[in-house]
């Protein structure tokens, strides 16, 4: 498959420094040229929201498994009473309860989310309560909860062909290697190519997720130098669909970032970011697009991009 050339170089446009680059305000759309970003060292993908999602909403399919169980509890109620338990159990048993003396496992920290959802007896008391925790996690352990999203295989598939190093990088538990195993990624993939928050016991946006990611790649090959790694990190891409916890997170930490605004309703790509060395009125037409599709796609800077489909990183790495 052929792909358009995407333009980009630094501008001789000079002008004062921005005090907040991040700022969607103080974006300034790359100048076009025939230059391409170089072949990557190491592309990382977020998992859940990036690689895929669930078929219908979470609260949805918690409320399909239930009221077949025969709980009282509707859909409504679901949805509104999820987020602050949640929140409430991430609070008080941080990292699904990897290092408290409560939790067991992984498991059991949403078996306990399951039981004060339902405000039923405990688990670990009642059948009926232990079978409900059992079907809802194993839902959402594999391919009949979630969807691959279609631009995934032949993206990750077409960057190994040519040789790059293809990661996750997740703010997740384990489960999320039985769900990309289920969902046939992990073919592409192993076990030791999968980051994880709850291993690294860091969460992504803090740099230390990702000099963690980046010196486990490291301990796998010779140690470089410190020159050596920053020329390294130059072309190592991070790419998601969380704005602050992938996109800018990566950035903050010195890696590159493509944020994947598969809607395109960010304002990088709902509004288009003129050339500052353009008057032409015309410049403010729609953001450029990949041959592959009619979706939309915008480079920011020289580590920056916006993407609304996977396969247009084909693009951006010229394979």
């Amino acid at each position: 498959m052929n792909y358009r050339i995407i333009k980009r170089s630094v501008s001789s446009y000079s002008s004062k420094l921005i005090s907040d680059p991040f700022k969607i305000d103080n974006t300034r759309k790359m100048r076009d040229t025939n230059s391409k970003f170089p072949k990557p060292n190491i592309v990382s993908f977020d998992a859940f929201g990036t690689i895929y999602v669930p078929k219908v909403p979470v609260f949805q399919q918690y409320f399909e498994i239930s009221n077949d169980m025969g709980f009282e509890k509707s859909m409504d109620s679901i949805r509104n009473d999820f987020p602050p338990i949640f929140k409430g159990m991430n609070e008080r048993f941080p990292n699904f309860g990897k290092n408290s003396k409560e939790i067991t496992s992984v498991e059991s920290w949403w078996s306990e989310l399951i039981v004060k959802l339902y405000n039923i007896e405990h688990y670990s008391q009642n059948e009926k309560s232990m079978e409900l925790c059992n079907r809802l996690l194993d839902r959402f352990s594999g391919a009949e909860g979630y969807h691959l999203f279609e631009d995934v295989i032949p993206t990750i598939s077409k960057l190994k062909d040519k040789g790059v190093n293809v990661v996750i990088s997740s703010n997740s538990d384990a489960r999320v290697i039985e769900i990309l195993e289920k969902l046939g990624v992990m073919k592409y993939l192993d076990e030791d190519d999968i980051y994880l928050s709850y291993d690294i016991d860091f969460e992504k946006p803090a740099k230390l997720f990702f000099d963690a990611v980046l010196d486990s790649h490291f301990s796998k090959t010779s140690r470089p130098t410190k020159e050596e790694k920053v020329h390294y990190l130059s072309n190592v891409w991070h790419v998601g669909d969380e704005h602050d916890a992938d996109y800018l997170g990566a950035v903050k930490a010195g890696w590159n970032g493509v944020f994947l605004d598969r809607d395109a309703i960010s304002r990088y790509l709902s509004h288009y970011i003129p050339d500052p060395e353009d008057n032409n009125p015309s410049c403010m037409g729609k953001p450029p697009t990949s041959e592959y599709s009619d979706k939309p796609m915008q480079l920011i800077a020289n580590n920056r991009a916006v993407i609304s489909d996977l396969r247009q990183l084909l693009d951006l790495y010229d394979m």
